[in-house]
């Protein structure tokens, strides 16, 4: 992968900080000047913090870690589907699961139950109901599809989080 040139960064408007008065002071080494009342970002520094996590991503993909690309903003939802599907990734684009770092074994549970409908459902297990049960699992599956499709290859808490950040 290809870090942008300086110039590219300009064009893409990655030097607009924000608003003068609600900075960070841990930001401050970041923070190039200050301009009408904005904070313009320091690019040489993005362009070096941007090579130091690709190195970081490369390390920790040789290692065999696990990476959770996430968005619950529309607009990204299919880029980051199209990304995780493309390394064989778990990934997250609807809304935040509840517990899914600090219960994960809870989670885990739903997800099982969720593959388990899924498979009892694709070898005509659930003929056993009465057709209103069949529905009425069948819409669960379809809502659990939403919420945990993307994570159905999830065994253990990730290794690594993705959070693109889109504004339009």
């Amino acid at each position: 992968m290809e870090i942008p040139s300086i110039i590219e960064m300009l064009k893409a408007g990655m030097h607009f900080g924000h608003k003068s008065s609600r900075w960070y002071p841990k930001m401050e080494p970041y923070i190039f000047e200050e301009r009408q009342g904005i904070h313009v970002i320091d690019l040489e520094k993005t362009q070096e913090m941007l090579n130091d996590m690709l190195e970081q991503v490369k390390e920790k993909a040789a290692n065999g870690d696990t990476f959770l690309f996430m968005s619950t903003k529309p607009q990204a939802a299919d880029v980051v589907e199209a990304a995780a599907k493309e390394v064989d990734m778990p990934y997250l684009t609807g809304r935040w699961i509840g517990g899914l770092f600090t219960n994960f074994s809870e989670v885990k549970k739903s997800i099982d139950k969720y593959l388990d409908l899924k498979e009892q459902r694709a070898t005509g297990e659930l003929e056993k109901y009465t057709k209103k049960e069949q529905m009425e699992i069948s819409k669960f599956i379809d809502k659990k599809e939403e919420y945990l499709g993307g994570l159905a290859s999830l065994e253990e808490v990730p290794d690594v989080l993705f959070v693109p950040s889109v504004q339009n």
